[in-house]
């Protein structure tokens, strides 16, 4: 009998055949040989000891073999081309047989094919994508190997998260699955096929897809790849504006205004930029656009430019500006209308807190009140508490602006007695901190009912605004002694604003320094080169600009550029003309003759056009 390891072997490949001989008798069998021809396209490797192959056919000396005795030739080729491989052998003896109709195999038939690898290539794109537009799937399928791949077939299951759209038009799906009949592919030729979907939620999702060929030897293999794209959708809202200088809008103004945008979606905002539009009658939107940095999710951020705001003289101070900020980003368009208040007309304005909050010994305790609505810089600060203590000479009171600002109200004050104020209800039953009272603190005792001058003056909050005023304001107590106990019953914040006088003008120009040195560190004597960048971010253009640098002490002139002159440690340079949104640069070129830090101080002066960013009028490097 002859049998073998596989019926499918592919080229290049070992095939192994088993012939088994077996003696049945009754006699011993001599001169036992066995007589295999070997099918063509292959390559003899290796046969059991006894055998040879000659001219193509492999002779097998075996000797006796006793009656019922069996044994066993192991043979191996490798197909060295594809073809089908037929193969039989046959047995002979020099003893008498009468029975020879067993003595050859039937043919062992084996198909020597060539192996066939697909690749397959799966891609996802925009990757990510955002939920419910449109995400491309590529299938890109490779015959590499040097025989035609037959019938090749794609089938993708597409995941749960996404929707059909189309197909290239070899393919077709239902319930969910794309089927792509890609015909035979030739060796070393290329195919693709498309599959559009729209994620229909956010996340990540990843698909995978099954190619197959009928080729033969590969009818149960797979090629396989997989491709993810995150589903997200970048959700840009309005976080909040500040009005820059002053912090107040009135007429005949020009008001910086910076933009909060956040980004409350699953995925970056890219190549953000951003326009600012309103219709309230006399507002002019002078610098109307600003990039943006890339705005991450769950991520907050500014303009990059300020913008400004010009209001007419005749502008209603006290009425809001509606604006809307068109925010462009690569993933889309997002309008963000907001609302900005404008000044008061001396308003006034009161923050209550009636938690009950216990005074512990040795302990600092913070009642907050937040604070917001407040419209310009403020003028008028008052702070009315009442609070019980057996020993307020133990106590430090102080208020705490949002800016961090704190103002000590009273210091352990009060001649051994018990507490601030008696009630509170109503306010005169209070202690109120006033700058404008008669009575100071100190000069008082326990219970201290009515008004009376703080310590330290209000008066440093005055001309505070913006985020310096709206936001959260505490009443901070220390109690650093032992055994008396006591409780913040209940505390007021009153504050008054400016009353809305008109501003400056309208908006012009915003001059911006920036000076840079090229080396960090020299050597004494060295020199040392600084570059001074002069930017007019706009509007208008600005006309007699000139800088004004004051050399640092232990250094030495050297050289500047055009239009610069140095006279006793200043130098002066006169730029002239610079248009809206242009730059121009001065170097300026010193020899330290000192060892240490040097300090160098820069600052551009406005022209006659009204500049409402005087911040960025100085630079300083060291």
């Amino acid at each position: 009998t002859k049998m073998t390891t596989s019926t499918l072997v592919p080229v290049g490949s070992e095939i192994a055949y088993e012939i088994v001989v077996t003696n049945a008798g009754p006699s011993t069998a001599d001169d036992v040989t066995v007589s295999d021809t070997l099918p063509l396209d292959t390559n003899f490797v290796s046969a059991s000891t006894g055998c040879a192959p000659v001219a193509g056919i492999l002779e097998c000396n075996l000797g006796s073999l006793a009656a019922g005795e069996s044994t066993t030739i192991v043979v191996v080729l490798i197909p060295t081309a594809e073809s089908m491989l037929v193969n039989t052998a046959s047995v002979d003896t020099s003893t008498s047989e009468p029975i020879k109709t067993n003595n050859e195999t039937p043919p062992v038939v084996t198909l020597a094919y060539q192996p066939v690898t697909l690749l397959v290539n799966k891609t996802a794109a925009p990757d990510p994508v955002l939920m419910g537009a449109t995400l491309t799937y590529t299938i890109t399928v490779t015959n590499d190997s040097i025989v035609t791949a037959t019938d090749v077939t794609v089938s993708d299951a597409l995941p749960a998260e996404v929707s059909y759209v189309s197909s290239s038009t070899s393919c077709s799906e239902s319930l969910g699955i794309v089927m792509c009949n890609l015909g035979d592919l030739a060796p070393g030729a290329s195919t693709a096929v498309t599959i559009d979907v729209t994620p229909n939620t956010t996340g990540t999702i990843t698909n995978t897809v099954n190619v197959t060929t009928t080729h033969p030897g590969s009818t149960q293999q797979v090629f396989t790849d997989s491709a993810s794209a995150a589903s997200v959708f970048p959700d840009l809202i309005y976080a909040g504006s500040e009005v820059l200088g002053d912090g107040a809008i009135t007429a005949n103004d020009c008001n910086p205004l910076v933009v909060s945008v956040e980004n409350i979606g699953g995925t970056s905002a890219t190549v953000v930029a951003a326009v600012l539009s309103t219709v309230t009658p006399g507002v002019t939107v002078e610098q109307d656009s600003s990039g943006y940095p890339d705005i991450g999710a769950g991520s907050t951020e500014l303009n990059n430019f300020a913008f400004r705001l010009s209001t007419a003289p005749d502008f209603e101070c006290g009425s809001d500006i509606e604006l809307v900020l068109t925010v462009t980003t690569a993933e889309g368009v997002f309008e963000l209308p907001f609302t900005v208040a404008t000044g008061d007309t001396g308003a006034a304005y009161r923050f209550d807190s009636n938690e009950q909050i216990a005074l512990l010994d040795n302990t600092t305790t913070d009642s907050p009140v937040m604070v917001a609505g407040v419209n310009g810089p403020l003028a008028g600060v008052r702070v009315l508490m009442h609070a019980t203590h057996t020993f307020v000479s133990d106590l430090r009171v102080e208020l705490v602006a949002p800016d961090g600002t704190a103002v000590l109200l009273v210091n352990k004050q009060g001649t051994n007695g018990d507490n601030f104020g008696t009630a509170c209800s109503p306010d005169d039953q209070r202690t109120i901190f006033d700058d404008t009272a008669a009575t100071s603190i100190t000069a008082s005792v326990a219970p201290f009912v009515g008004s009376f001058i703080p310590e330290t003056p209000l008066a440093v909050l005055y001309g505070t605004s913006g985020a310096a005023v709206n936001g959260e304001w505490k009443l901070r107590i220390t109690d650093d002694q032992s055994l008396d106990p006591g409780e913040l019953v209940c505390w007021s914040l009153e504050l008054v604003t400016e009353p809305c006088s008109p501003g400056v003008g309208q908006c012009g120009t915003d001059l911006m320094v920036t000076k840079l040195a090229r080396e960090d560190r020299v050597a004494n004597g060295q020199p040392l080169t600084y570059d001074i960048v002069i930017t007019n971010n706009g509007p208008d253009d600005a006309s007699d600009v000139q800088v004004v640098d004051t050399l640092p002490a232990g250094s030495t002139f050297v050289n500047a550029s055009t239009g610069c002159t140095e006279s006793a440690g200043v130098l002066d340079c006169f730029i002239g003309q610079l248009a809206a949104y242009e730059t121009t640069t001065v170097t300026l070129t010193l020899i330290p003759n000192t060892t240490g830090s040097l300090t160098n101080v820069v600052s551009v002066i406005p022209p006659d056009e009204n500049d409402p960013l005087t911040d960025d009028n100085i630079s300083s490097v060291t």
